[in-house]
């Protein structure tokens, strides 16, 4: 069989690429054909080189040929390097983005955060929690709202607490007035009630008169005093609260027949039996209405309606008079805030905490005409 060695040499040179070496042997380890780059130098398996050895029957005789088939480290591992180099550009390129998307999520987590505390340092300078904006993380438009009533309970702790210490001010002033103010009335009153009016003439006997009255009415205010800011704590327990009102009402009805003012009760409570310390519902009653004989005109009307339910007794106290504005409604419950030429301004003070002091809550409820007085009581202690 005879071959054509420029064609065998031609298919050898198309089956080694680029990086690539072929060549073939014979029985013997004689080269028969290469490929370009080793015609001319000695075939070698040493060295960076990946090589691929097949036998083949020869075309020519007998025995076999021996292919060999080499390539380079280099191109060989090159389509891996260049795997591993994409995908360190892949990696590198999600880093950028993780890092972009954070800073990202970051500030806009970060930011309204910073706003809140730096507003929260500046409460106890009356400032204000900025309103995060519409596109804000949920989670930080709760903690806002969360802020926001933390800080509206403060404010009603700390309202409470200017509200205690203005009534124990108030108790300390009256305690002061009673040692300060008593003694020296008792001793005016001894020394006018020791003149012989008979000795006098009618203009002494008048200015006399005015001294005890004017004494006497001293004495009350102080009694006053004391009696509204002597606290004690409530002795609870069950009373048909309705009788406690009719007690009450005719305690004051010589004051109210005096003006012509009409009193009016209505019952709705379908058990009326409230657990209270009878004597300060009394007192709180008592405040009240006189407040309204003092406010309202001849010929006014007071009404009181009571109702229930399964957890609590109500009443409210409503007459007809010149009423309290709107914005007036919290402030009335103050101490030392009076309308009322005369008034302490302690006595609604003394209303509310004793109320609070049985659990329950008093208001003033917007009316077109008049002010109406709400209270509520737990039934249970």
């Amino acid at each position: 069989m005879r071959l054509d060695w420029r064609e065998e040499q031609g298919i050898v040179d198309a089956a080694a690429a680029d990086g690539q070496r072929a060549w073939v042997d014979d029985d013997a380890g004689r080269r028969v054909v290469a490929s370009e780059g080793l015609r001319h130098r000695a075939a070698s398996s040493s060295g960076p080189w990946l090589t691929a050895t097949v036998r083949l029957p020869a075309p020519a005789t007998a025995g076999s040929w021996a292919t060999h088939l080499q390539q380079s480290y280099d191109s060989a591992f090159a389509p891996i390097r260049a795997m591993a180099w994409a995908f360190a550009g892949l990696l590198a390129a999600a880093g950028v983005l993780i890092v972009l998307a954070a800073s990202w999520f970051s500030a806009r987590i970060a930011q309204p955060l910073v706003r809140l505390s730096a507003a929260a340092l500046t409460l106890g300078d009356r400032g204000e929690l900025p309103v995060p904006d519409a596109a804000a993380p949920r989670e930080i438009h709760h903690l806002r709202e969360s802020l926001a009533r933390m800080v509206a309970d403060l404010e009603a702790q700390r309202q409470t607490l200017i509200r205690a210490a203005k009534l124990a001010a108030v108790g300390e002033f009256a305690a002061i007035m009673a040692h300060e103010i008593r003694t020296p009335l008792g001793i005016i009153r001894s020394s006018v009630q020791t003149i012989d009016a008979g000795l006098l003439d009618a203009q002494s006997q008048e200015l006399l008169g005015y001294i005890e009255s004017e004494s006497q009415r001293l004495e009350r205010l102080v009694n006053a005093l004391l009696d509204q800011a002597r606290a004690r704590p409530a002795q609870r327990q069950p009373e048909h609260v309705d009788a406690l009102v009719a007690r009450a009402v005719a305690m004051v009805r010589g004051q109210a027949r005096d003006k012509q003012i009409r009193i009016e009760c209505q019952s709705d409570a379908a058990d009326p039996v409230v657990a209270v310390d009878a004597e300060q519902l009394l007192q709180v009653l008592f405040n009240l209405m006189r407040n309204a004989i003092q406010i309202l005109p001849a010929g006014g009307r007071i009404l009181l309606h009571s109702q229930d339910d399964s957890e609590s007794w109500r009443l409210t106290i409503a007459d007809d008079g010149p009423g309290i504005p709107l914005a007036d409604h919290q402030a009335v419950f103050e101490p030392f805030v009076h309308r009322r030429e005369g008034g302490t301004g302690i006595g609604l003070a003394v209303v509310r905490e004793i109320i609070r002091a049985h659990g329950g809550d008093i208001r003033l409820r917007p009316v077109a005409r008049g002010a109406c007085f709400e209270i509520r009581l737990p039934k249970e202690i």
